[in-house]
């Protein structure tokens, strides 16, 4: 195994990966241990650079702290208190890895950093005077190119189902419930095991008639965070134009709080990052009733603020003559560049005892009379 030392390792700044929200940087040690060193909140102050830098190993925080970038002894605390708790967890590594090593990637990193963050992030343009192309939607009216969409409902609402089918529809051009333009398609689930998303495919792909294996790529990662598949993501987006990524779901996302703007703000810039048309599953407050009437999406307002469309869904089981449809309704409540739609209602139908999903349809209002009473 090669010694790494301050001597034959070249930090390089530019490897870095950046966002609105600031820049990951990464460093193997060996084929184990991998150190990260995260910028955010970066800003100019009138006595210097300022931001907070976390140190972590294998995305294990180790330290973090917010300071003026240029102070020799604040970079050098931050530092010596991130190696000490290196070695609490591995003592071994200060064989490879010696404490002068990580002090020289901080210094070179807290130089250079936010420099190219900023010339990064800074982007001087002129309009052409030529119009633009139009909006184009690979499912109108939820999913418009270049956006977010959230849809939010409490849990149990069949919003995951829904999602799915989109899913599918976008991957297949399929017409049947909504208006679709194909793309490719990755589905990142971080909530369930494979195998009931596998279930849910087969089950969904047959209500819809889509014949064939299924063209939507997964990722699964159940405990996983967000941060964590960043990079990968990015890499199959730029190696896949035009991919439309569904994500199951936002509460899983592992940015942090909910409620605090610094997590919100993380997972928009994230997912702008990775990808140019994404649509995310959020959840209701627990305060919400349980057909999530006059409920929003919880969490930070900043989830609002930075998604392009937002969706309110609410659902029933009390459906007319017995059904054994789980009834919804799409709500549009946030729309940037669009019109706000009429309201949609649909129905999933669950026929089969101990089975998944049989149809997905359009329903007429009447079906689910506490729905049309609750939008009146």
């Amino acid at each position: 195994m090669t010694t790494i030392s301050s001597e034959t390792t070249y930090f390089d700044p530019k490897s870095a990966v950046y966002s609105g929200y600031g820049a990951e940087y990464s460093e193997l040690i060996d084929a184990k241990n991998e150190i990260q060193v995260k910028f955010a909140e970066l800003r100019r102050e009138r006595t210097g650079l300022h931001g907070r830098v976390s140190i972590f190993l294998n995305y294990h925080i180790l330290a973090y702290d917010t300071f003026n970038l240029g102070k020799r002894e604040d970079r050098l605390r931050l530092t010596n208190e991130a190696y000490k708790t290196l070695l609490e967890r591995n003592s071994e590594l200060n064989v490879i890895y010696p404490v002068e090593t990580m002090r020289h990637m901080v210094n070179i990193l807290c130089q250079s950093i936010p420099d190219e963050w900023e010339s990064q992030a800074i982007k001087i343009s002129l309009i052409d005077d030529i119009e633009p192309s139009p909006l184009r939607f690979p499912l109108a009216p939820y999913i418009l190119e270049g956006g977010g969409t959230i849809f939010f409902a409490p849990p149990g609402s069949g919003k995951s189902y829904l999602l799915h089918a989109m899913a599918l529809a976008i991957a297949t051009e399929h017409q049947g419930l909504w208006r679709t333009a194909r793309a490719p398609v990755v589905f990142i689930n971080l909530e369930r095991s494979e195998n009931t998303v596998a279930i849910r495919d087969f089950a969904l792909r047959r209500a819809m008639k889509i014949e064939g294996r299924s063209p939507v790529k997964y990722v699964h990662a159940r405990g996983a965070s967000l941060r964590q598949l960043a990079k990968h993501l990015s890499k199959h987006s730029k190696e896949n134009p035009g991919t439309v990524a569904i994500l199951d779901s936002l509460s899983r996302a592992g940015m942090g709080s909910l409620v605090e703007a610094e997590g919100a703000n993380a997972f928009i810039d994230t997912m702008n990052d990775c990808f140019v048309t994404w649509a995310a599953i959020g959840h209701t407050p627990k305060s919400a009733d349980s057909q999530g009437q006059g409920s929003s999406l919880y969490g930070s307002v900043h989830f609002i603020a930075g998604a392009d469309i937002l969706v309110r869904i609410t659902s029933s089981h009390a459906g007319m003559g017995g059904s054994k449809a789980l009834g919804l309704k799409l709500e549009m409540v946030k729309a940037n560049d669009i019109r706000l739609y009429p309201a949609e209602h649909m129905a999933l139908d669950f026929s089969v005892e101990n089975a998944p999903i049989t149809g997905i349809r359009a329903s007429d209002p009447m079906e689910f009379p506490d729905l049309t009473m609750a939008e009146e």
